[in-house]
């Protein structure tokens, strides 16, 4: 019946027969081939004429047909000794089949839970250590392969044995390739989630990265055009304010840039692959245009001042030689006396 135990009971029953029927007919054959001596012995010795003992069936036909009782036990012994151990193998493959049935089914369960649950990262850590899960699960994901590989080895070859179970193995096969491939499918539909939840973090990074570019170009831009600027102080103090606007451009976008900063710092970003640049750099960079406009504007306020007095002075000391220059240039009146020389 295809079983262990309907194997064991056919060789139990051979047993049985070999130590009793067979046993008990050996006994037989050797009184019969006795028999058959002694009658053949009687009638040669007999002086009557007595006819040779000629059976239905002679010890030969006999010994022939138990000779080939024991070749047919013999086959027989080694069918159920194959068949037997057959039998055993496969409630031993089938066993370790239970075995992996449960550890698969148990494993997947809880793979399947992780890989469900929705997740969020509010950091860049957050979402660093999420992807360091997940890399986890893929490689045991990948390690799990072999162990899928030797389930199916053993469920073929119980169904390649005729097992008594082989259409439930085969279900149970085409069950665990049908899970497999949805860890599959759900661990690339994590990772995509990932990518996007990391990609947002780097764009992030990389947005403040260019917006703080950005910003040092436009410094480096004013103050271009501030060296550019020529004219007389009043005029360059006026050019200047136009340009530089009182930094009110620049501290609007610093104020931009430092909420970007504030963010990647809930975001616990420590390093911006972007960008060397930090908002305190930006900081000291508005900070610094700040102080050479300031110096700049105060040397041409001082300037201004300067020639001010200048034209002050020139213009008074020009009026005083205009009038005293003449006084010299023309000759002096004598009076021709010593107190008037």
């Amino acid at each position: 019946d295809n079983t262990l135990e309907g194997a064991q009971s056919l060789q139990a029953s051979f047993e049985t027969y070999c130590n009793t029927q067979k046993a008990s007919h050996s006994a037989d054959l050797v009184a019969v081939e006795g028999y058959s001596n002694n009658i053949t012995a009687r009638l040669q010795a007999s002086k009557h004429g007595r006819p040779a003992f000629k059976p239905a069936r002679d010890v030969a036909s006999l010994k022939a047909a138990w000779a080939a009782l024991e070749e047919a036990e013999n086959a027989r012994r080694e069918a159920l000794t194959s068949e037997l151990a057959r039998q055993e193998r496969l409630e031993a493959q089938a066993a370790r089949f239970e075995e992996l049935t449960g550890e698969l089914a148990t494993w997947h369960s809880e793979k399947f839970e992780y890989l469900s649950r929705e997740e969020s990262a509010e950091t860049i850590t957050a979402a660093e250590a999420q992807r360091t899960v997940l890399d986890s699960f893929d490689a045991a994901f990948e390690q799990s392969k072999q162990r899928v590989q030797e389930y199916h080895r053993i469920g073929e070859d119980l169904c390649q044995d005729n097992y008594r179970g082989a259409e439930g193995i085969r279900e149970a096969l085409a069950a665990r390739d049908a899970e497999w491939a949805q860890l599959a499918e759900l661990s690339q539909a994590k990772r995509v989630k990932q990518d996007a939840v990391l990609a947002s973090f780097d764009e992030a990074c990389k947005r403040f990265a260019e917006d703080a570019a950005a910003f040092v170009a436009f410094i480096e831009q004013q103050e271009a055009a501030i060296d550019a600027l020529r004219g007389e102080p009043a005029e360059l103090l006026q050019q200047i304010d136009e340009v530089h606007g009182g930094g009110a451009e620049a501290q609007s976008r610093l104020e931009a840039l430092e909420k970007q900063a504030s963010a990647l710092a809930l975001m616990n970003v420590r390093q911006n692959r972007h960008t060397t640049l930090a908002v305190g750099d930006l900081q000291r960079r508005a900070r610094e245009q700040d102080n050479a406009v300031k110096v700049y504007k105060q040397e041409l306020r001082e300037e201004e001042e300067q020639k001010k007095n200048f034209d002050q002075q020139a213009s008074t000391l020009s009026a005083w030689l205009d009038q005293t220059l003449p006084r010299f240039q023309s000759p002096p009146a004598f009076d021709n006396t010593l107190e008037g020389a």
